[in-house]
């Protein structure tokens, strides 16, 4: 058997509550032109993006632009959970079309 990495399950998701930038204490999460941009105050560690299912698609590790590339998914809509330096986690719905 195949073992899927998972971290949420979500019964169903509106595409119309889906937002275009989610923001948090300080921390601001959107998609523009085939890339998840992270504005923060804090140090951004690590960046995963789990599909609506709840598996794991993406994992980045800390990058200095807070730019990553998720042009390679499917349109659709995604979690992507931020892990700030100091421990604390910011996710987010994000729709990539």
């Amino acid at each position: 058997q195949q073992e899927v990495d998972t971290l949420f399950q979500l019964p169903s998701v509106n595409p119309a509550s889906i937002h275009s930038e989610y923001q948090e204490g300080g921390t601001s999460i959107f998609c523009q032109g085939g890339n998840l941009i992270i504005q923060s105050t804090k140090t951004i560690q690590q960046v995963q993006v789990f599909d609506i299912t709840g598996k794991r698609c993406l994992t980045f590790e800390q990058n200095k632009l807070n730019v990553y590339p998720v042009h390679a998914l499917p349109h659709g809509v995604y979690l992507c959970r931020a892990t700030c330096s100091d421990g604390h986690h910011v996710t987010s719905k994000v729709l990539l079309r």
